[in-house]
């Protein structure tokens, strides 16, 4: 695996990952690599090594582009900022990001190694929604832990899987929407899926009320930062191998910032500590509001703020970027596509950030047609089982709707 650096081409694993034999183990075939962006660190399949498409240069050339095409039924994705729940989105997948240390990572390649606060971790692809649990199921069942020494001693849990925290499926659940996250407004097709979501669950009796994160722009601006802490020396080390260039459109600001302090490092590791605690307080608080006697039971939120992208213009991911600063698993899964004759554009409102106007002035439906529209939900940290079940509902919401 070369995670597309030029100077890592040929590069061969001396063993199998422990991701990989788990799959065998469970009588998984092997049978191709996708590609990436450099070193991982993008929304956009595109480096030195490959090019950019010359086709749809902004649609992903990864494993999101060929599960679905169906070349594959399932396939697995690495995700530190979303890397797994936006090409599952934009390709009308299944997907699931799950939390630290519950699927295997050792022996897979990385860029960022040693970097463990903010976690990359892997999950499964799907064309199908029962590939998910199948995928996450059966990985747990090869008992990673055996073969990575950070993979939790945690087996699938088929009481947390019928969950028996939530009501054990005796009571109906409680869902947060998020349609706004305080940084950019969801275009105007994400707000459809949102309403037709609400719909389909209260039609299965379920109750839903609207949340909204704990200061977003400071979340944000915690991942950014600790995202950038070595001032980009890992990926340029890696580039000033070959002599390759950064990928600017992927890399836009990294190599600038110089590097932090070890002490500076401590005290975002701090920040980010006491950010996940307001979120969890903000979180309990439902309580009041649930009618349920508990915390609302998932959270259900677009995974961008746009349908899609052109080429060089992903910018803001903390719809997606929350979970992995606060280690939240989370589910992706498709809702509906682009429809210019109901997605059209709203009137100007007053902006939360200079983000939310650039992504507001540059959404054109007729770009956008037929493009897949999906939701995430998002449950808390080691919950793993209980947000596939709870995908699985919401899936058979819609469908029944």
């Amino acid at each position: 695996m070369n995670l597309c650096y030029v100077g890592w081409v040929g590069r061969i694993a001396k063993k199998n990952s422990a991701m990989a034999d788990c799959l065998l183990r469970s009588g998984a075939v092997l049978y191709c690599f996708t590609n990436m962006p450099q070193a991982l660190m993008s929304g956009e399949t595109f480096q030195v090594i490959s090019g950019l498409s010359p086709c749809r240069p902004a649609e992903p050339g990864g494993e999101g582009a060929l599960v679905g095409l169906h070349g594959s039924p399932i396939g697995i994705g690495s995700d530190i900022g979303g890397s797994v729940r936006i090409p599952c989105a934009f390709n009308g997948l299944y997907g699931l990001r799950s939390s630290f240390e519950r699927m295997p990572y050792g022996g897979s390649t990385n860029s960022m190694e040693g970097f463990t606060v903010i976690p990359s971790v892997l999950g499964p692809m799907s064309s199908s929604l029962d590939g998910v649990k199948l995928f996450f199921k059966a990985v747990l069942d090869a008992e990673p832990w055996r073969l990575d020494p950070l993979a939790l001693h945690m087996p699938w849990s088929e009481s947390a899987y019928q969950l028996a925290e939530h009501g054990g499926g005796q009571t109906l659940l409680c869902f947060g929407f998020i349609s706004h996250n305080g940084i950019a407004k969801p275009d105007p097709p994400y707000l459809r899926a949102l309403e037709t979501m609400k719909k389909a669950l209260l039609a299965k009796g379920h109750k839903v009320i609207d949340y909204t994160p704990v200061d977003a722009a400071k979340g944000s601006s915690i991942l950014t930062e600790l995202f950038l802490a070595d001032g980009g020396e890992d990926i340029a080390t890696q580039c000033a191998t070959s002599g390759e260039p950064l990928m600017e459109g992927a890399f836009k600001g990294v190599v600038k910032p110089p590097a932090i302090s070890t002490y500076a490092f401590w005290q975002l590791c701090r920040d980010r500590r006491d950010y996940i605690a307001e979120q969890l307080a903000a979180w309990e608080r439902t309580k009041e509001l649930t009618g349920t006697g508990r915390p609302v039971d998932a959270l259900i939120s677009p995974p961008a703020p746009y349908p899609s992208f052109r080429h060089g213009d992903l910018q803001d991911i903390f719809y997606t970027g929350i979970c992995n600063l606060c280690d939240y698993p989370a589910a992706v899964f498709p809702v509906t596509k682009v429809d210019p004759a109901v997605d059209v554009k709203a009137e100007p409102y007053e902006f939360a950030s200079d983000f939310d106007k650039i992504n507001y002035e540059r959404y054109d439906a007729e770009v956008y047609r037929d493009a897949p529209v999906a939701l995430q939900l998002i449950g808390r940290k080691g919950e793993d089982e209980a947000v596939i079940k709870m995908m699985e509902l919401a899936v058979e919401a819609l469908q029944s709707a």
